[in-house]
């Protein structure tokens, strides 16, 4: 972001003179009272632009490190930043514009959904589309429109044609600055990334019409610059329309990808490197052989990254594209076994970089050499014996930085690397370190890594519920594939299910539960009472959401387990039977209603599981007209197999279940069992076990 400042017309002394501004304020006031002091400055200053100025630009610079003020206090910002916005200093407005960006980029998830909220009738994005008509705001004004399409996970048909239709008209003026139409570059691929192909279809031809002639651009830096933005959004592009109809492009991409390598930059390096990637994904050998030669050493070059770079935040997006173009480009440029030197070449290279000084590097090496592994276990570009000496190159490396990593979201990375690389891979990622990662996610849900008690760099409460999320999810990942020594566990999960906890540890928590259970199966048996203890706090939690969520895990437990449950029985049936009880068509409003559908169903599947387990134990003749009215399951798919799997077995081993409710059972079997009926639904298993019901049923209704 103070690139983006930079780059704009608010340089180094404007900046330190807005923080010196924010600083005087903030210093004096606790964190729950910062962004409503600040404000009231704010308003107490009207008339005084400059000093209003330097207050606001004070909050965009320093969302980051406030982040817990302003997500407690974030309507008095959105106000603060809508008054702004309407003013008629074109310095204010552009630090409103700024403010938006970095609300953006930093919060997200809950205030992401705040931030769409605000703009849901469009009124912010009106003032925003307003200044972006003057010359003085449209630079600010087109990167906070950025920002917004970023939150999105859809898009409306209205910002497409924004964006892609009058936006992009910027792009044709002459008297545009370069580093605007830069900024409506990136917005356009923004919208890329989110519209449906169906979406962009209509603007294909003219957007790359657009981009087109922004290749040739050789002037200088900020020429550059455009012209690599345009071939990043060539690369979304071209995945997006697919190589039939990107094919009369390909020529001139691929020339302007090869010349963008020979600037050397990292910043024009790496688009390059995204349009190899997109179109080694899109065509076959034989149709790029005209390249192969030309850019097999300069994608194996790419390797070769500077350890040391003026500007860290694109030494790290290059170290991030490096990797899918040499994995993608490396399958056409040779076999296996040719590539396999390289990887080793590339893990040594993002292995420096963990002792890099800047955060940001960090966390790109740490995300990349755990994708790599990945990938390579994914391409099978590795044999087993292989993959497990890359890992014991990699793990140990990184287990090293979080022994001391002052930076919570490099952590972050290392947790979630550590779980997908687990959950991609399974347990060579570990198997060598186990007491070192076990360690490791303990210290962190305990609050005792280094990242957690430095005191210059104290997290606050937003970064230290994502280091908890994510550790609960490496946690989750590690007991699944590595179900050994769980006492040690049963203490910190617990912790993370109290009700003081934000309800996504509550739920991350319940999930290392259910991983521990599913890891272990039968064997999870001695642990039954300790982990009943920690779910039935979590049962009567005063979220419906985390009390179905335990009552989900509960059935898995009551499914996996030898343990005898004859005094458990009849406390968890009470529970399930609340559950199996909700109507969903009675919720007060229509949000709820599938949120309650699925809570039903869960308690639904917990019945189930247990009848499963022992038919003894669950008075089948009460739930079945409320298994009846449930099936099949909409919301929690997963609760499918164990219910028809229950009626299933109700069928057979209950005359009077059979006798009142056969007819209807065998008319919901068929109805699952329909060729058209989606496959998803219901395993192969539980297929089977069905039509092996029903032609019982029909035998014997034919000696009848």
């Amino acid at each position: 972001m103070a690139a983006i400042v930079q780059r704009g017309p608010y340089g180094f002394d404007v900046q330190e003179s807005a923080l010196r501004t924010f600083n005087e304020i903030a210093a004096s006031q606790p964190a729950e009272k910062l962004i409503t002091d600040l404000t009231e400055h704010y308003a107490a200053l009207n008339g005084q632009d400059d000093q209003q100025f330097n207050v606001l630009l004070g909050i965009a610079l320093s969302v980051e490190e406030h982040q817990d003020a302003v997500h407690g206090d974030l309507e008095r910002i959105l106000n603060l930043v809508s008054q702004a916005l309407k003013t008629g200093n074109t310095d204010i407005q552009n630090a409103a514009s700024l403010t938006i960006l970095q609300l953006c980029e930093v919060l997200g998830g809950e205030d992401g959904d705040a931030l769409e909220g605000w703009d849901a009738e469009g009124s912010v994005t009106s003032v925003l589309k307003s200044l972006v008509t003057d010359a003085e705001t449209q630079f600010f004004a087109v990167n906070a429109i950025k920002s917004f399409v970023s939150l999105k996970t859809t898009i409306a048909a209205s910002h497409v044609s924004y964006v892609l239709d009058d936006l992009a008209t910027l792009l044709d003026d002459p008297a545009a600055p370069v580093l605007v139409k830069a900024a409506v570059v990136a917005t356009m691929r923004e919208v890329m990334d989110v519209a449906e192909t169906e979406e962009f279809a209509p603007y294909a031809d003219a957007t790359i019409a657009r981009l087109t002639p922004l290749f040739s651009l050789t002037d200088d830096e900020d020429d550059l610059r455009l012209r690599a933005a345009s071939l990043n959004t060539i690369s979304s592009i071209a995945v997006t329309v697919g190589p039939d109809d990107f094919r009369p492009f390909l020529v001139l991409s691929m020339e302007s990808a090869i010349e963008g390598l020979e600037h050397g930059q990292p910043w024009a390096v790496a688009p390059s490197l995204s349009v190899f990637t997109s179109v080694a994904i899109l065509y076959q050998a034989g149709e790029l052989a005209p390249y192969v030669s030309r850019i097999e050493q300069v994608v194996l070059e790419s390797l070769k990254i500077p350890t040391s770079l003026q500007d860290d935040a694109e030494l790290a997006d290059l170290l991030k594209a490096a990797r899918p173009s040499f994995l993608h480009v490396g399958k056409l440029v040779g076999s296996a076994d040719a590539l396999v030197p390289h990887i080793e070449e590339y893990a040594d290279v993002l292995l420096s970089h963990l002792s890099h000084p800047a955060w940001q590097v960090r966390e790109a090496a740490v995300e990349a050499l755990f994708e790599l592994v990945i990938e390579a276990s994914e391409q099978e570009l590795f044999t087993k014996a292989k993959l497990k000496l890359l890992v014991q190159k990699i793990v140990p490396a990184v287990l090293a930085l979080y022994e001391n990593e002052q930076h919570y979201k490099v952590v972050v990375i290392i947790n979630k690397g550590f779980a997908a690389a687990m959950e991609a891979v399974g347990q060579v990622v570990a198997e060598d370190n186990l007491d070192d990662v076990s360690n490791m996610v303990i210290q962190i849900l305990n609050g005792e890594a280094i990242c957690q008690l430095d005191p210059s760099t104290p997290p606050g409460r937003i970064a230290s519920e994502n280091l908890a999320v994510s550790a609960l999810k490496m946690l989750q990942t590690y007991l699944f594939t590595h179900p050994t020594n769980l006492r040690s566990f049963w203490g910190p999960i617990a912790k993370h299910t109290e009700q003081a906890r934000p309800t996504a540890q509550r739920i991350g928590a319940l999930n290392c539960l259910l991983g521990a259970i599913l890891g272990s199966r039968e064997r999870v048996t001695p642990h039954t009472n300790t982990i009943l203890d920690i779910l039935f706090r979590a049962m009567s939690d005063s979220n419906a959401g985390v009390q179905a969520h335990a009552c989900f895990v509960s059935g898995h437990l009551v499914e996996q387990t030898k343990a005898d449950l004859t005094a458990t029985a009849p406390r968890l049936l009470t529970i399930y039977r609340n559950l199996v009880d909700l109507e969903p068509e009675e919720a007060p409003i229509p949000e709820l209603v599938d949120i309650m559908g699925k809570i039903r169903e869960q308690g639904m599947g917990a019945v189930s599981r247990m009848y499963l387990r022992n038919p003894a134990l669950v008075p089948i003749a009460e739930f079945m007209p409320k298994i009846l009215g449930i099936v099949p399951c909409r919301h929690d798919i997963d609760a499918n197999n164990p219910a028809y799997n229950a009626m299933s077995r109700a069928t057979i081993l209950n005359p009077d279940i059979a006798a009142e409710y056969g007819g209807a059972m065998m008319q919901s079997f068929i109805k699952v069992l329909e060729p058209g009926y989606p496959r998803e639904m219901l395993d192969n298993t539980v297929r089977e076990k069905l039509l092996e019901t029903l032609r019982l049923v029909v035998d014997d209704e034919e000696e009848e």
